[in-house]
């Protein structure tokens, strides 16, 4: 399971905001829908 997470946060998409990058999963954000099996 901690792979998958894992995989999930090395792959997310990355954005730019000034001086900082900030990734895009939903473990932090909440969007787009997280999947079940990752929160298990």
């Amino acid at each position: 399971m901690l792979d998958r997470l894992v995989e999930s946060l090395e792959t997310c998409p990355m954005v730019k905001r000034g001086e900082y990058n900030y990734f895009i999963h939903p473990i932090t954000d909440g969007v787009p829908i997280v999947d079940p099996a990752l929160l298990r």
